[in-house]
């Protein structure tokens, strides 16, 4: 049953209920019969039960009676925040009501009737906390048992984590560690004109498993003061599991020529891409980086590039051989591993120490802990600045040994996995802070968001917790996009100073593992049977059929769509139903 649970964040979803019902309890106007005493009884039950969830937080579920209940739960949690979003409604729409004229209230009534809200929530309401009866006997009668039997494992409290100063690893993560040497070797590569020819750039490839560092190294390269005077054009193309030729055409164009993004939206024509593509690259040099290729379609680009200089390269960066491979066509390689254990440790006690790495000396348990944790992450600098980071927020030598001996360690599935790793940098990570990255497993693989735009996302959902010393949700929703940038979670753009960020795509894996059944992204070659239990989806698809069928989601919340050129008008999709 664990598939169904994920990793839910329940302390945040029922510590928000109860702040919600307080905040009813409050409203005097209030006045519908039954309706202030079922509140009364939800937050009494919502109380009770979030001791029980408060002990699951940060822990290895082993229990099936447990799960189970935890299950039940998060589904009645869920049908709670509806009905209290009902509420809301009913509770801002009685404001306009007494604010607006007759004319206006009309037409927001016309508008209110549109959505499909339950007529009676007080009806529904009470249903809910019928549901709950059950649910809070069950947190009195057994689960503390359940604890006590070895329910599930052990977690170091992270009490008054929010509070701790973290120690700033900026400048450390800036830093590249053991791969001077392969530089070398690839800056060579790079420079060498030995094998260029007027209608063959040369391909240089960057190959290791996930989380390597493969974009680091290449963006190391790139920096290279050789490198940045050789080449006169240098551009930058994240390509992922999605190729698509017109887009990264656009990119190129837009990245060397004067003509901005907005320009080629709706240009198809390829004639038209390569006249401005050619009339750009003629008589100079160019280099093009493939950031993340998953197949040898990238292979099509490189007809489009003999309009450059001769001495022209194309660095690509993959996973596997087999996406490099291109018949007929010589690729170079350069193989990444997992760095060398004292480069590693180098990095590793940089992340977690930043610029106090000093302490050490005067914490040599802790650094004995911290040598054995380092030696089961292979080397893997992804897991290295999470991990790292994770630590950095508890200088504490109960909490370091409570992170070597977890159990998600065992869950190992290869000599390069290292999602145990990652996954215990999501366990730890404060409730509030689990749902916020949870909902970013909406997004497509290498989508860019801005800040703002997804801190206002968070708003929308309620997903923000506010105190009364923090009255602007903004200012509170950035600190949390700050601290999950901070651990790793998020990554800042190309540039210092970008204002977009993404997430590596094994932190995008992790997402989508702890989220798994609330959210669900629909994309054109991922097409399977949709949960009757999602409430977050996104949807890139042209099959019609399948967007047809999200009417059918009585749970659903939110309906994201990733809009592509020429795709289909899914809104009369949905109003055809």
């Amino acid at each position: 049953m664990a598939h169904q649970l994920g990793e839910w964040f329940g302390s945040a979803v029922v510590g928000q209920l109860v702040s919600r019902a307080d905040s009813y309890l409050q409203d005097r106007r209030e006045r519908r019969a039954g309706v202030r005493e079922n509140l009364e009884k939800l937050r009494g039950h919502l109380r009770k039960i979030s001791d029980v969830v408060d002990l699951t937080h940060g822990r290895s579920i082993k229990n099936p009676r447990l799960e189970a209940w935890l299950i039940k739960l998060k589904n009645a949690a869920y049908d709670a925040e509806d009905v209290l979003d009902v509420f809301e409604y009913e509770r801002l729409k009685e404001q306009v009501n007494s604010s607006f004229s007759h004319c206006i209230r009309k037409r927001l009534r016309t508008f209110a009737s549109s959505f499909n809200f339950c007529d009676d929530s007080g009806k529904w309401l009470k249903e809910i906390v019928d549901g709950f009866d059950t649910i809070a006997a069950e947190a009195s009668d057994y689960c503390c048992r359940w604890f006590e039997s070895d329910g599930c494992s052990p977690a170091i409290s992270d009490e008054n984590e929010d509070d701790r100063t973290t120690t700033s690893t900026l400048r450390s993560e800036e830093e590249v560690y053991g791969r001077e040497a392969v530089k070398r070797d690839a800056v060579r590569m790079l420079l060498d004109e030995s094998d260029s020819s007027a209608r063959n750039a040369p391909v240089i490839s960057i190959l290791g498993f996930g989380g390597v560092g493969k974009t680091t190294f290449a963006k190391y390269v790139l920096a290279d003061e050789e490198i940045q005077t050789h080449f006169d054009l240098k551009v930058w193309v994240y390509v992922s599991d999605k190729f698509d030729k017109l887009e990264i055409m656009k990119q190129i164009i837009t990245s060397i020529s004067q003509i901005k993004p907005h320009k080629l939206v709706q240009v198809k024509n390829m004639d038209y891409l390569l006249s401005v593509l050619r009339e750009n690259l003629i008589g100079k040099r160019f280099l093009l980086v493939l950031d993340d290729v998953w197949d040898t379609k990238w292979e099509a680009l490189c007809d489009y590039l003999t309009y450059a200089e001769k001495g022209s390269k194309i660095l690509v960066t993959a996973r596997e051989e087999k996406s490099v491979d291109v018949r007929g066509r010589p690729v170079r390689k350069i193989f990444l591993e997992g760095l060398a254990y004292r480069d590693f440790w180098l990095f590793f006690e940089a992340c977690a120490f930043g610029n106090e790495r000093v302490s050490l000396f005067h914490w040599p348990e802790l650094k004995l802990v911290g040598m054995e944790i380092a030696k089961k992450l292979k080397g893997n600098p992804l897991a290295a600045k999470t991990v790292g980071k994770l630590l950095s927020a508890n200088i504490d030598h109960s909490y370091w040994t409570s992170i070597l001996t977890s159990d998600l360690w065992k869950l190992e599935q290869g000599p390069n996995d290292i999602m145990p790793a990652l996954r215990l940098s999501y366990r730890r990570l404060p409730a509030h802070l689990q749902r916020c990255f949870a909902y970013c497993s909406i997004f497509p693989k290498g989508y860019k968001f801005i800040k703002e735009r997804l801190v206002h996302m968070w708003m929308a959902h309620g997903f923000i917790q506010t105190w009364d010393e923090h009255p602007k949700l903004e200012d509170i929703g950035e600190s949390y996009f700050n601290d999950l940038l901070q651990r790793s979670f998020f990554i800042r753009g190309e540039h210092s100073n970008d204002e977009l960020y993404y997430m590596h795509d094994l932190i995008h894996d992790l997402a989508h593992f702890v989220s798994m059944h609330d959210y669900l992204r629909i994309d054109s070659d991922r097409i399977g049977v949709i949960s009757t239990t999602v409430r977050h989806l996104s949807i890139r698809t042209d099959r019609l059929d399948e967007v047809r069928k999200v009417p059918e989601l009585e749970k659903l919340r939110t309906l994201r769509f990733v809009f592509t050129e020429g795709g289909p008008d899914y809104s009369q999709t949905l109003e055809d139903r």
